[in-house]
């Protein structure tokens, strides 16, 4: 009885193996070549390609990424209790209290403050691609920048200089929405994004503490344009990400470096889930996600047969940040509208 047992049980293994691995020997011939370059990948690879290129002299994000890293952002106790509750209609009469010590504050960070005031006189914002794994701004530095050049401009409308007012947040809401319109990655667009709903509230809340004449000097030529070429600016950033992609995504360099101090169990996964992998398709699969949602293409069906075909691409096309979500976007046209209606009434 028991020898009929383990040899039920000998049968019972060998027919599991037999059959993993004719499932994987099908696999294996599904999967026996990749896919040329699709019509949506060259379509994407394009978009990055034809931009005209700008010069290192003239690309903000370039002094961003040689000057940040020169300075050091403190994150003063007094300048995180003056913006922390910028969010509500308190935030402003914090600052009237605080109105000796921010100018202090203000004089101490002179450096950065002309870092930030050069900043602003780019008008072009070009990230390079693909985005360095090792280099990258200090957005940190960036956003405390931008917290002080707020607080410069509030000071100056409690002395009366709203003329000034106006011409610094101006050249500050320029340069950020020609930011949001050229940004080529995700980063630098939820930087961007970021800086843009900062300006519109504190503006929105800095109207609401001015006379009408005052609000009428501020808000002269200002956020009059509605935010909409900026929602087409998804398709760039998302191009630029699948360049990004496709530069980490060579099968033999990436996965090659990642099993070369590994164990042999881990080296013999390696290679049998390789074949598995075609790079060319997923980049593809990945380019038509992204066109479904920026042009609104056909979005490209999956039944279950489809993930015999490159499964492993499938699954991280499956993990891609990328959705057709433009509330963000739309967002920051619900601020602008707000904005003007706080004083408009």
């Amino acid at each position: 009885m028991l020898a009929k047992l383990i040899t039920f049980v000998l049968w019972l293994c060998v027919g599991i193996i037999s059959v993993l691995i004719s499932g994987y020997l099908v696999l294996l011939a599904i999967n026996w070549q990749d896919e040329a370059a699709s019509p949506e990948a060259l379509m994407l690879q394009g978009l990055i390609e034809n931009q005209p290129h700008t010069a290192p002299e003239l690309n903000g994000y370039q002094y961003l990424l040689q000057q940040s890293h020169q300075l050091t952002a403190t994150h003063s106790a007094l300048l995180t209790h003056l913006f922390s509750p910028c969010r509500e209609d308190t935030c402003h009469d914090t600052l009237v209290t605080q109105q000796s010590e921010l100018a202090t504050l203000l004089e101490q960070e002179q450096a950065i403050l002309a870092f930030y005031d050069t900043l602003l006189r780019f008008s072009h914002w070009q990230e390079d691609l693909p985005l360095s794994t090792t280099t990258a701004p200090s957005y940190s530095v960036l956003h405390y920048a931008h917290r002080l050049y707020l607080a410069k401009v509030w000071l100056l409308t409690q002395q009366g200089d709203v003329n000034m007012a106006q011409t610094l947040l101006q050249h500050d809401y320029l340069f950020w929405r020609n930011a949001l319109a050229n940004n080529r990655s995700l980063l630098s667009h939820a930087v961007t994004h970021s800086a843009l709903t900062t300006h519109l509230q504190f503006v929105e809340g800095l109207l609401r503490r001015l006379t009408p004449e005052q609000q009428h000097v501020l808000t002269r030529n200002s956020w009059q344009t509605p935010f909409a070429t900026e929602t087409h600016s998804l398709e760039h950033v998302y191009a630029g990400e699948w360049v990004n992609i496709k530069s980490v995504s060579e099968p033999a360099a990436s996965l090659n470096e990642m099993t070369e101090n590994a164990s042999i169990a881990a080296k013999l996964i390696e290679q049998l889930i390789k074949p598995l992998w075609q790079q060319q398709a997923t980049l593809n699969e990945l380019a038509s996600r992204i066109l479904s949602c920026t042009r609104q293409h056909e979005k490209p069906q999956q039944n279950s047969l489809n993930w015999l075909y490159n499964p492993i691409g499938k699954l991280l096309n499956a993990n891609a940040p990328f959705d057709c979500d433009l509330r963000p976007l739309h967002a920051l046209e619900q601020q602008r509208l707000r904005l003007l209606a706080s004083y408009a009434g």
